[in-house]
Formats: C-alpha cells, sequence, structure tokens
C-alpha cells in the first residue's frame, strides 16, 4: 500500500456585500491518505478545526447576520474505489462538534456553549454499484444526516434555548443501467426512493435568534431516465 500525510494551517477573510463585519476562519488540519489493493481502493482520514469571528447565519430573506465567536472541530473518513473489479463503492462519514464561543454584541449571553444551527454532529453517505451479467449494473445510495439545532436561539437555560430541533433523517436512492451497444447506455436513477419526508436545511428569523425560521423541505421522490450515446 501507499500512504501520504498532510497536516495545513490557513486563515481566510469573507468580506461579503452586505454591511457586515468581516468574517475571519481561522483553520487547522491533518490528514491522511492510502491507497490499497494495488492502488484500486483509496482511504482517507483528516482531523480538523475551524474557528470563526464574526460567523455568519442566514435569515428567512435570504441575507444574514453576524452569529459571534463560532468553533467547528471533528473528522472525517472516506473510502472509494474498486472492490472487486465489478463492485465499486464510495462513502464518506463525518462527525462534528460545534459551539457559540462568544455570543455576538446585543445577543444573549446563554447562547454561549450552544451547538451551531444547521450543524449536524453525525452525517453519512454511501454510493455503491455493481456490475451485472448481460451488460446490465445496479446501484444503491444512502445519505444520513443526524438531528441539529433549528436555531442559536436564547432562553433561561442553555438546554431551553436549544431545545428546537430539525429531525435526522436517512435518504435512499437506487440506479439500474443498461448498456445497449458499445455506444449506447440508458440509466434510469430514483433519488429519495422510499419518499422520506425531511428538512434539508432551515432559515433563522431576523433579529434576535429565535427559535423560529423558515424550514426548507428535501426534495421528493423522483426518477430520471438518462441515454449517453458516445460518437
Amino acid at each position: 500500500p501507499s500512504a501520504q500525510n498532510l497536516a495545513t494551517t490557513g486563515s481566510g477573510l469573507n468580506v461579503g456585500n452586505q454591511n457586515l463585519d468581516p468574517e475571519k476562519n481561522e483553520t487547522w488540519e491533518l490528514g491522511t491518505k492510502w491507497e490499497l489493493l494495488d492502488q484500486r481502493l483509496a482511504l482517507n482520514a483528516a482531523i480538523f478545526r475551524v474557528d470563526k469571528t464574526n460567523g455568519r447565519v442566514e435569515l428567512e430573506d435570504g441575507t444574514f447576520e453576524l452569529q459571534g465567536e463560532q468553533r467547528v472541530q471533528g473528522f472525517e473518513l472516506g473510502a472509494s474505489g474498486k472492490i472487486t473489479d465489478k463492485w465499486q463503492a464510495f462513502a464518506s462519514y463525518t462527525q462534528l462538534s460545534s459551539e457559540v464561543l462568544k455570543a455576538a454584541p446585543g445577543e444573549d449571553a446563554v447562547q454561549e456553549g450552544q451547538a451551531l444551527a444547521n450543524t449536524p454532529p453525525r452525517s453519512f453517505s454511501l454510493w455503491t454499484t455493481y456490475q451485472l451479467p448481460a451488460d446490465f449494473e445496479i446501484g444503491y445510495g444512502a445519505q444520513f444526516v443526524d438531528a441539529r439545532n433549528v436555531a442559536v436561539a436564547t432562553g433561561d437555560t442553555p438546554a431551553q434555548a436549544s431545545r428546537a430541533k430539525i429531525d435526522a433523517y436517512w435518504v435512499h436512492g437506487a440506479m439500474l443501467g443498461y448498456q445497449v451497444n458499445k455506444a449506447l447506455g440508458l440509466q434510469l436513477n430514483v433519488n429519495n426512493l422510499f419518499d422520506e419526508e425531511y428538512y434539508d436545511r432551515v432559515r433563522t428569523s431576523a433579529g434576535t435568534g429565535s427559535n423560529s425560521g423558515g424550514l426548507v423541505p428535501g426534495d421528493g421522490r423522483s426518477a430520471m431516465l438518462t441515454a449517453n450515446y458516445a460518437f
């Protein structure tokens, strides 16, 4: 097997086009990459921390407001490649810990220590395909997103302030492909196979970090048939 290790640090400045103080990011990351099975399978792992000053949150009307000093840290694992000549897989897992380090001026100090809005502590995705006889191919995919805070909110205690959450969800997908000849291929994809009802993200109500906001639903079940022709 072969391996590669990587350590990075950096900082960034996001000025934006609203009348807000610029967002500043400081990032630390340590990662490693491995290639196995005669370089057919790639594995990677990384740990990281991102500290934000003047972190921003999106409001219902699409604008942004400042949310003070924030920290997100965690790790991610990934695998991609061919397990066998006919079986391919792509998978990733991320675990996050997030919190408000310092509330923005004018905001309730009880926000400090709360997890950030729209920041799930765990997420997972998988996509795998298998080549069948007679030029058929099947595929399956899944995505998991853990429960997460609707907003960094006010309240008498941190527990009360952070009680509004978006539920965790699983979304599944499937694919069937057929190679008609060397030039023409057909593929049917079904997204959100079981028509799961879920919320993709939330936009916070303007002003004071309330627990209300605009929930954005995820896409329902859909199917798409495509044809690919190679000239």
